[in-house]
């Protein structure tokens, strides 16, 4: 047994968030820049697909289609 006892298995931890102890500013902007290259493409090219999806659907102006997703 330590010096505190069992106090150690009563406690509950709180969880640590990212509020508790925020980052530099130099690591919140390679955050930030490493989020742009990652998420930016991936946004655009969904919207492309979209754009094409409604531009094939005005193509087809009315027909029934069935789009399997």
């Amino acid at each position: 047994m330590n010096e505190r006892g069992n106090c150690s298995y009563g406690m509950e931890r709180k969880e640590r968030t990212v509020l508790d102890n925020p980052p530099s500013e130099e690591t919140a902007l390679k955050m930030a820049e490493f989020f742009m290259k990652i998420s930016v493409p991936r946004i655009l090219a969904v919207r492309k697909a979209e754009e094409e999806v409604k531009k094939k659907i005005g193509e087809l102006d009315g027909e029934m289609i069935y789009i399997q997703v």
